[in-house]
């Protein structure tokens, strides 16, 4: 019981010192087009006004910014999909990965930072999840830490250059 109470309560005193902001919001632009979308903590992310913020967790500033934006509406997950690559392209983003199904997955990445962005298609309203983190590269990337065969074994796994061999 200790154990598992001392990670929550040290999350909370990191919410509590960090600033933890809650959506707030501008519009796109000037255009009848771009007035459709609102930017919320994110200043290069924008969504469509007919999504509603559910859910927010955003920590830092400027470049360090990183946290969670949750949205619902209904909207058809298509042309969510197809103009949150368009917008994300035109805010400066590479599109490095998408698989796009009921539930569809976008990879996007800036010099400075990534963001993942899942679709969820549901019965009666779309749901959209932005997630922005700070890039870290070279930060323990060089080498991979885990040697996992193709059939591991639980128990059979072997972290090379830390000196623990299981």
């Amino acid at each position: 019981m200790k154990k598992s109470l001392i990670p929550a309560l040290l999350l909370a005193c990191v919410v509590a010192l960090s600033g933890c902001t809650t959506g707030s919001s501008k519009t796109s632009g000037g255009t009848e087009e771009a007035s459709q979308f609102l930017y919320y903590d994110f200043n290069d992310i924008v969504v469509p006004r007919d999504m509603k913020l559910k859910d927010s967790f955003v920590l830092g500033t400027g470049a360090e910014r990183t946290g969670f934006l949750g949205f619902s509406g209904w909207v058809d997950s298509r042309s969510l999909t197809a103009n949150t690559i368009s917008n994300m392209q035109r805010d400066g983003w590479s599109l490095r990965f998408q698989f796009i199904s009921p539930r569809t997955l976008l990879l996007f990445t800036k010099p400075d930072k990534f963001a993942v962005i899942n679709i969820t298609d549901g019965a009666t309203n779309t749901e959209l999840e932005v997630w922005v983190a700070p890039r870290r590269d070279n930060v323990g990337l060089e080498k991979p830490i885990l040697d996992t065969p193709s059939m591991a074994v639980p128990g059979d796994i072997t972290i090379k250059e830390e000196g623990l061999v299981n």
